[in-house]
């Protein structure tokens, strides 16, 4: 061992570093390397180091990393906005010796990415290890159905986490409306379909996970301006309709809803009324899938140069600054993809960093959506 201590006190000392730093620790010795993949100790790690999250966007089929510090520079005119993004992370196909894999959509819980690519593959990956595994799938439509959306979660099984992803088909019409659930279980490898689960809401893009469960935002399926929180439980396979903070919430009364997790510890959401000029950020204080309870985290009263924020809003809070980073493409050919910054103690503040091409291409139009979310590294496998 590289220090003359006992193995338990040296395992205990470990188990408080951060992941980032553990893994560049793996060559090390043998043993570390052995003690960093074995899951007891992950599970340790996961409950007594401190969380480091990043800030990551997903950007023209790229992940990579933000800086927050140099965004706020940019909102003082003090730094050029291509200084927003550090370091990308490289998303190899290990199925081949092909070049970076284009990432389209992405899925974070504990520390791994469910990214499905450009050409509808499907791939989980740990950004931090390097670790991935390609999950074989049906890239097209069944008969009666239109696109699907994955979920990644994990059931408890005593001590252990099971992995598990989450598929819904919808029927290809504009109302959405799901056809099928299908289960993918780490452990068997294998797709099932979920034949006792009752459809009766439509859920929608900007899925979470949040301790293993899954979370959506969801339309009800007799009157489509109701909306919910919609909880999905990888233990049971089961939904759970949750009240979101505004009573009897409904899509007419409202710009923009969107959802975010604060560093894999609480759920955010982002209102902005119609004819409002208040965006309200609202956070939980106690959620599992059978309850959840919101408090207010602040209101800022904005001026926004446009008619709304749109519906492909995805944000990140900062609980120190109280403010909140988001990201969204504008609705034109050309789409001006722009990181904005809202807070109690600034003013609302526009950054644009390029531009996506959409891509008409039967049956769907496509194109990379920038995504912005909070990512803590975790040695997590599966």
């Amino acid at each position: 061992m590289p220090l003359d201590l006992p193995s338990d006190l040296v395992e205990e000392i470990l188990s408080r570093v951060p992941a980032i730093t553990l893994n560049r620790l793996r060559s090390t010795c043998k043993r570390w390397n052995a003690l960093f993949k074995d899951q007891r100790f992950i599970e340790k790690q996961v409950r007594k180091s401190a969380k480091q999250s990043m800030l990551l966007m997903l950007k023209e089929y790229r992940v990579c990393s933000m800086s927050v510090h140099n965004l706020l520079e940019i909102e003082k005119n003090a730094a050029d906005p291509s200084t927003i993004f550090k370091v990308g992370f490289d998303l190899k196909d290990s199925r081949s010796i092909s070049d970076q894999v284009d990432v389209s959509e992405i899925f974070h819980c504990h520390g791994l990415l469910l990214c499905t690519t450009k050409d509808i593959s499907l791939v989980v990956w740990n950004p931090c290890t390097g670790q991935s595994k390609w999950i074989q799938h049906s890239h097209a439509p069944y008969p009666r159905k239109g696109r699907s959306m994955f979920f990644l979660g994990y059931g408890n099984n005593k001590s252990c986490r099971s992995y598990k992803i989450l598929r819904y088909w919808d029927d290809g019409t504009l109302c959405y409306q799901v056809v099928e659930f299908e289960i993918y279980d780490f452990s068997s490898d294998s797709w099932r379909v979920l034949n006792n689960v009752t459809c009766n809401f439509v859920p929608r893009v900007n899925g979470m996970s949040l301790k293993g469960n899954g979370y959506c935002l969801a339309l009800d399926n007799m009157n489509h301006h109701i909306k919910y929180l919609l909880s999905f439980d990888f233990t049971t396979e089961s939904f759970e309709r949750l009240s979101l903070p505004v009573p009897d919430f409904r899509i007419l009364d409202h710009k923009t809803i969107a959802l975010s997790v604060v560093r894999e510890e609480q759920l955010s959401l982002l209102l902005q009324r119609c004819r409002a000029s208040k965006v309200d950020v609202w956070v939980t204080n106690k959620i599992d899938t059978k309850e959840v309870l919101w408090s207010k985290f602040f209101t800022v009263d904005i001026y926004i140069p446009r008619d709304m924020l749109s519906y492909d809003v995805s944000f990140v809070i900062d609980k120190e600054k109280r403010m909140a980073v988001g990201c969204e493409p504008s609705n034109s050919y050309k789409i001006n993809n722009l990181v904005y910054i809202v807070g109690e103690d600034r003013e609302y503040t526009e950054i644009y960093f390029g531009e996506s091409t959409k891509e008409f291409s039967r049956p769907i139009l496509k194109f990379c959506r920038p995504i912005i979310f909070d990512y803590v590294p975790s040695l997590v496998q599966y």
